[in-house]
């Protein structure tokens, strides 16, 4: 009876620590673990989007925060971005994780843009960069086997153009269900050679316990058969997933915070004063 006792209790434990939201603040994790996404919304504005820029940069130095942003750098808005905004990260120290493609608008529904646009701007900012995404999110846009050829031609530019910057694939949302799983990137994957180094993974607005334990789950699965040679970034993110993913036995090596400055949900913006007026 006393063994049965502690089982039933051991088991109301386990079913316990399921149940509930995580801390999404960082805990015992330093700021300077973590890294942000800066939004483009407001600094597309040539004649301000240097000055809003170089604030934001300073509130995240004076933080603590790790000098590296993750940014959109897709062919439509990435000339005011690299003449604008590249001269405020240099100034300032900060490295970059650049997305060559926001949707599929920008990127593979007109290829051969894309591809002038790979080419023309590796070359001018391959230095800055701590990592390249192909497209961000892929799986709100293209099909698996639509991104995998999509992929496919680009990987190749990357590593010529830009030799020993990671390629950060995936994207996937920490959710079992949906349009952007790790089920779908595994799809996307099932026809091979898809070139790259580090998975990202999304687990923004996931803060339910049992959730995020059934992802690690999953994720360390697919890491030992598919993925054991790489490294894990989550490029989108609360502080509290950091700790919370490596508990479960993840090697986080990088946490972009999701996001700063800017988004259509205010909810998700980390900025401690909110948008910016």
């Amino acid at each position: 009876m006393v063994a049965k006792a502690r089982l039933l209790s051991l088991a109301l434990l386990l079913i316990a620590g399921c149940r509930g939201r995580i801390d999404s603040g960082p805990g015992d994790v330093p700021l300077s673990a973590f890294s942000a996404n800066i939004s483009a919304g407001d600094l597309l504005d040539a004649r301000t989007a240097g000055s809003r820029l170089s604030r934001y940069l300073d509130e995240l130095t004076e933080a603590g925060y790790k000098k590296q942003v993750r940014i959109i750098l897709p062919p439509d808005w990435g000339p005011i971005i690299h003449q604008h905004w590249f001269p405020v990260l240099r100034a300032r120290g900060f490295k970059v994780l650049a997305i060559l493609g926001q949707e599929k608008r920008d990127s593979a529904a007109d290829a051969p843009a894309a591809i002038a646009w790979v080419k023309h701007i590796l070359p001018l900012v391959r230095a800055d960069l701590v990592g390249i995404q192909i497209v961000n999110e892929p799986a709100y846009w293209f099909t698996p086997a639509e991104y995998a050829a999509y992929h496919r031609r680009i990987a190749p530019l990357v590593r010529d153009l830009a030799p020993g910057v990671p390629i950060v694939a995936g994207d996937f949302g920490a959710q079992l269900q949906g349009r952007n799983t790790l089920d779908i990137w595994q799809a996307t994957l099932a026809g091979g050679d898809i070139d790259y180094d580090v998975v990202s993974i999304h687990p923004t607005g996931n803060k339910r316990r049992g959730e995020l334990l059934a992802f690690a789950k999953r994720l360390r699965e697919f890491l030992s058969r598919d993925g054991a040679s790489k490294k894990v970034w989550i490029t989108e993110g609360d502080w509290g997933h950091l700790p919370f993913l490596r508990g479960q036995g993840l090697d986080i090596e990088e946490a972009f915070i999701y996001t700063w400055n800017d988004d259509a949900d205010a909810k998700l913006i980390r900025r401690p004063g909110g948008r910016l007026p």
